[in-house]
């Protein structure tokens, strides 16, 4: 709706113009049979800043200064009055310093609205960049709203309105300016290091430490006697998505803020159901793996940038930066966050897809929610400045977005992988030797790897836990505490450098082994049991088969039977088992 001043009927000279310019346009239409009659042209009265004419079967074009405004025939009836005027700056355009177009006022008829849009330009003065021109209405009360713009090759400005009000086009280099230098500033910041941060821990008397080549967190070590605790934490204002990975990991917010809020309102909608992803790393949150120790080595976690989803918590900042320019306040109380980011969040449908909120249409949602909440706390339908510059933000939004989203690509990495090491390095590679298994060898102490977690002291001798019962190691101590016997058993993956293990056949292993092989008898605690055997000076490597088939050769082991236990130890003719 126009403003109410706008409704007043026509004046008598002013309806006297009106009648001569259908006159005028009848004789043309008369004298010209080969071309279509030309709208009428403007009445523009110099002293009083206005101009009028009337809807024709080729529309209306008016034409003020440096404002032109043109509609096609279907805007509205044929003979409806249409009036341009220019108006009195607005006390919140006029506290901004800013140059541009005079703001006018359009209406058709008595306060009618149009049936098809209306094309408004402005060729702004040369001193003046175009491309940072916008187009903003004000249907009333001071609510103005953003429209987007089209810039031509000429340099002309172009705006379409399909609801007439008051309209001003606006040179907001300045604001751009403060906008783009505000987010290149918030792009390129760092957030302390945690304090104290370590990169290497010595739970239960292991040793982990992590690696990563990123800049851009924090990774930090803490431990427990049973646990190493991965802690990330952002070194820079982006969002990274989590890759799956092994481990417990959960997230924390360390102080309530609108980008943290919003971004975890964001994920939780978007990727919260996926199993893709474990979670993400942004300002604001400590984002922690909790591993066992004994299960740390070659722990990854894998973070990749999400562009979409790390842009939105930027332009809100970019926005509360517009509205700080204008001297309002937008985020206050805790409230006020989460009231912003369910707005931000409701009110883009983008949001309800697999993939991140494109970030130009986001823009728009962010400032109609801000403006939301600056009424409802001010208890008022409008807020001058800061309404007319969010306005603006919002007709360059567009233009805005391209410009942070490049500066956003051009310095960020678009990933980062921290790693885990331990001196632990016991998996199902970790070959079978002479020596025993990893750090698990012959002549080590077996209360250190009771120490190390990898066994549990009984009164039978040391028992597997952790990583060695997963990978089927057992030990046997010596008089003096070091370990005697490693054997593997329980469908150990681990293999010896030839690549025997539990399961070969001895057809296979006498293959694989040849001469170096040789069948003996060794007292066990049944008796007598024939067993293959490789040597290595003092120590051998023992090839066991069942002892389910009591139809066995007592003598020899046959090549079809298979390897059910396998000891590394000095050599000797006895071979007891425990108790």
């Amino acid at each position: 709706m126009s403003r109410d001043v706008n409704r007043r009927r026509p004046s008598p000279r002013r309806s006297l113009v009106r009648t001569l310019a259908l006159v005028l346009a009848v004789l043309l239409s008369l004298t010209s049979c080969s071309s279509p009659p030309e709208p009428p042209g403007p009445q523009v009265d110099s002293m009083s800043g206005a101009a009028s004419t009337t809807v024709s079967d080729r529309g209306f074009v008016l034409a003020m200064g440096t404002v032109k405004i043109q509609a096609a025939a279907d805007v509205a009836p044929l003979g409806t009055a249409v009036d341009l005027r220019i108006v009195d700056t607005p006390d919140s355009i006029a506290e901004l310093d800013m140059t541009g177009s005079p703001v006018f006022d359009l209406v058709l008829g008595d306060g009618m609205q149009p049936q098809s849009p209306i094309r408004v330009e402005w060729t702004p003065p040369s001193d003046v960049d175009p491309t940072t021109v916008a187009f903003i209405t004000d249907p009333g009360g001071g609510q103005w709203a953003p429209v987007p713009t089209t810039v031509f090759e000429d340099g002309t400005v172009v705006a379409h309105m399909d609801h007439l009000s008051w309209g001003w086009f606006a040179d907001a280099r300045k604001l751009v300016d403060s906008f783009v230098g505000f987010t290149s500033e918030f792009l390129g910041q760092s957030y302390p290091e945690p304090q104290p941060c370590v990169t290497e821990v010595e739970p239960g008397g292991s040793r982990v430490k992590l690696t990563t080549a990123s800049t851009a967190i924090h990774a930090c070590l803490g431990q427990s006697e049973d646990t190493v605790e991965l802690s990330i934490q952002s070194n820079s204002p982006y969002v990274w998505l989590v890759k799956k990975t092994d481990g417990v990991l959960r997230q924390s917010s360390s102080t309530p803020s609108t980008n943290a809020i919003i971004t975890e309102l964001l994920y939780n909608s978007i990727y919260g159901s996926l199993d893709t992803y474990s979670g993400f790393v942004a300002p604001g949150f400590v984002t922690t793996l909790t591993v066992d120790r004994n299960e740390a080595d070659g722990v990854e976690v894998r973070g990749s940038l999400d562009a979409g989803l790390g842009l939105v918590p930027v332009l809100v900042s970019g926005v509360d930066m517009a509205l700080t320019v204008s001297g309002v306040t937008l985020f206050g109380d805790y409230e006020d966050y989460v009231t912003l980011a369910q707005c931000v969040f409701s009110s883009n449908d983008l949001l309800q897809s697999a993939s991140a909120a494109d970030a130009s249409k986001t823009l728009p949602s962010i400032i109609d929610c801000g403006m939301s909440l600056v009424e409802a706390s001010s208890g008022e339908s409008a807020f001058g400045p800061a309404r007319v510059v969010l306005a603006l933000v919002g007709s360059l939004s567009g233009q805005l977005v391209t410009q942070v989203r490049g500066m956003y690509d051009s310095l960020v990495n678009p990933s980062f992988t921290v790693q885990l090491e331990s001196n632990l390095a016991l998996d199902a590679s970790t070959l079978l030797t002479f020596r025993g298994a990893g750090p698990i060898a012959l002549g080590s102490s077996s209360k250190e790897l009771i120490r190390l977690g990898l066994f549990k002291d009984h009164e039978c001798g040391p028992t597997a836990v952790g990583l060695a019962e997963k990978l089927g190691i057992h030990v046997d101590p010596g008089m003096n505490d070091e370990v005697v016997t490693v054997t593997i058993v329980d469908d150990s993956p681990l293999r010896t450098e030839a690549g025997a293990g539990l399961g070969t056949t001895f057809g296979d292993l006498r293959k694989l082994y040849g001469q170096a092989m040789t069948d003996e008898i060794k007292d066990g605690n049944g008796g007598p049991f024939p067993v293959t055997v490789l040597r290595d000076g003092a120590l051998e490597m023992v090839f066991v088969r069942g002892w389910d088939d009591e139809n066995a050769n007592p003598e020899r082991v046959s090549d079809h039977e298979r390897v059910t236990t396998i000891s590394v130890r000095e050599a000797s003719q006895d071979m007891y088992g425990g108790c």
